[in-house]
């Protein structure tokens, strides 16, 4: 039902309008009537029409400032002038304001009925379109926080393309950045229960929450009690100042559920480009290696300067292993340990102090299990060895324990698994899918399942996912029939100008260009 308002200072005129509207126009309310502008602003505010037919030369406030008034209040109302004066003066100024529709005074009743048509179906186009905005605004409002947590794992196990970091911040309405840098929150429960896990959940909502009222970025899915956070720096104060002030803001409110776990966060260094992303996530991990320190925070900026990180378990030696790891290599992780305590015995450090880091390699390697879905004991060395050739022995057995349940998942790992992802992905890319609801379709984590992808097909699965949208796309664009905004919708995008950006990325033409490739003379 379209709402109608008449404004005519003659009775006779509004009555005829009246009638002919009526008579002619079905699912339409004449719900007020005025015969002078003050009137006018009035009964809009009070009954809120959706279209107003005004007449011009009235008694008081005339037509033209009725218009202006009513604009300004609820830019929503749409308005066809009626007027006995044909005079470009008022046309103009007409359009100036927004005012599509005018009718000459007398108008024949097919020429009302059809102006008045026009605009009833703009109207209600409009309207269609913007339900159908306000219910794409509501679904992406359900899948932010799914969408959050997959971006977050693209970034920092994967690649995420610059188009895809522009739709993020979009989504959540951020200002461009220049830096970004990774922290790690860890949530230990002092006893593992069902309780505890319960509140772990609780806790990692509200750190949602609280993170994005305190800075801009990005919070991952919480797997195995860790939470990785991408924090987009903020120009106005240093790396140093703001990460400190997250830090606090996060482990204040962690404080809240001292009783059920204890929290840490480890703090990677900043970094320009979305690529440098996994080395600050290296970093936070690293720096997480002695969750017991008494500050519950650590920087690896810090941890550098203080040597741990240094000549003997450089930066590059936790990224062999992690790519050792990736490749399900046990025996070379061993050894990697088992080198760099050779490379200690060598430089001539204490013993106790070797056995310390080389657990911390463990350890890292434990998390980086638990965060592949992988369930993961933590490493211990059940003694102090008072010699290193009895600690090489006692870090090979504790490598070779902690590994078991990542080498059995390995080994029971389906032939056809790959082509399984494939296959999901392919029949469901036009829908929104997650690298979370593939890895639930394997009954495996999104980490693994997107290293899987990577090292099967050579390319991540967000591009592959793209990769097919596009195809379906590009037959799509050979139906005239078929506008643009059908087409992203049809292939899986919500909003038609992000489509757009992606369609012209992939075929190098928008896809305006390309229809007009495909059909010169339309």
């Amino acid at each position: 039902m379209v709402n109608i308002l008449i404004v005519d200072d003659e009775r006779v005129e509004r009555e005829a309008l009246k009638d002919i509207l009526e008579r002619g126009i079905e699912n339409i309310a004449i719900v007020g009537e005025a015969d002078h502008g003050r009137k006018a602003v009035q009964l809009a505010a009070e009954l809120q029409p959706d279209l107003i037919l005004m007449d011009i030369q009235m008694p008081g406030t005339d037509g033209l400032a009725a218009i202006r008034e009513i604009s300004e209040n609820d830019p929503s109302v749409q308005f066809i002038i009626v007027s006995a004066y044909d005079t470009f003066d008022y046309a103009r100024t007409a359009l100036r304001m927004g005012v599509k529709d005018y009718l000459l005074k007398p108008s024949k009743t097919e020429t009302i009925i059809e102006t008045v048509g026009q605009a009833i179906r703009r109207i209600k186009r409009e309207k269609d379109e913007q339900l159908a905005r306000s219910r794409e605004k509501q679904q992406l409002q359900k899948l932010l926080p799914v969408v959050e947590a997959d971006f977050v794992a693209q970034a920092l196990f994967d690649h995420v393309h610059e188009v895809h970091l522009e739709e993020m911040m979009q989504h959540f309405g951020m200002q461009s950045f220049r830096k970004m840098f990774v922290m790690v929150l860890f949530l230990t429960p002092h006893t593992p229960t069902e309780q505890t896990r319960r509140e772990s959940e609780r806790a990692y909502l509200q750190v949602k929450l609280s993170f994005h009222q305190c800075a801009n970025g990005w919070i991952g899915a919480m797997s195995g009690r860790q939470i990785p956070i991408i924090v987009c720096s903020d120009q106005k104060r240093s790396y140093r100042a703001q990460a400190a002030s997250v830090v606090r803001s996060l482990l204040n409110l962690c404080s809240r559920f001292d009783h059920a776990f204890a929290a840490f966060i480890g703090v990677g260094g900043e970094y320009s480009t979305l690529h440098e992303l996994p080395h600050s996530y290296r970093e936070a991990m690293l720096a997480s290696i002695d969750l017991a320190l008494p500050s519950r925070h650590c920087f690896y900026e810090q941890l550098s300067r203080d040597g741990f990180a240094g000549s003997e378990a450089p930066l590059d030696t936790e990224q062999t292993m992690l790519e050792q790891l990736q490749a399900g290599n046990g025996e070379a992780i061993q050894q990697t340990v088992v080198s760099f305590i050779d490379r200690c015995e060598a430089s001539g450090k204490p013993i106790a102090e070797t056995q310390q880091r080389a657990l911390g390699m463990l350890l890292f390697i434990s998390r980086m299990m638990v965060e592949m879905g992988v369930p993961a004991a933590t490493p211990l060395f059940s003694y102090q060895s008072a010699n290193y050739t009895q600690l090489k022995a006692e870090a090979r057995l504790a490598a070779a324990q902690m590994l078991k349940p990542y080498m059995a998942m390995k080994t029971d790992m389906p032939p056809d698994l790959f082509r399984t992802i494939k296959t999901y992905i392919v029949a469901n890319s036009h829908k929104y899918i997650t690298l979370e609801d593939v890895a639930a379709h394997v009954r495996l984590s999104p980490y693994y399942v997107s290293k899987l992808f990577k090292e099967q097909s050579g390319v991540n699965y967000i591009d592959f996912i793209t990769e097919c949208r596009m195809k379906h796309a590009q037959r799509l664009m050979a139906d005239p029939d078929r506008n643009v905004k059908e087409i992203a919708f049809e292939v899986g995008y919500h909003d038609p100008n992000y489509f757009s950006r992606v369609f012209k990325r992939t075929f190098r033409l928008s896809p305006t260009e390309y229809r007009k490739s495909l059909f010169p003379n339309l």
